[in-house]
């Protein structure tokens, strides 16, 4: 993914204004500033705490800029579920049409 978003700021000239960090929110220096913007897709599904979600989602508020925009996708339920892995195979084919290739 960060291949991807890298090639992207390249297409877009957007180097000058983007810094791409590979890790998780501990790794970055929140103290510098506010973000106009985030994403948290398919993120929580991967965290079993209760408290781990908790804490992550109360650092991305308080690290946004009023009014800014967050994107948030969670999938939910039992992850061996016929229902679950269906869904899941429809954002890998959504992904897939836009180019991106998801292991």
């Amino acid at each position: 993914m960060i291949q991807i978003a890298k090639n992207k700021t390249v297409q877009l000239e957007l180097e000058s204004r983007v810094r791409l960090i590979q890790g998780t929110m501990d790794d970055l220096n929140l103290s510098e500033s506010k973000y106009d913007a985030a994403s948290c897709i398919l993120v929580l599904y991967f965290v079993d705490d209760v408290q781990e979600k908790l804490k992550l989602l109360r650092t991305i508020r308080v690290n946004l800029k009023s009014g800014a925009l967050f994107v948030f996708v969670s999938a939910y339920g039992d992850r061996d579920d016929t229902e679950l892995q269906d869904r899941l195979n429809v954002w890998k084919s959504f992904f897939f049409g836009c180019g991106i290739r998801i292991i």
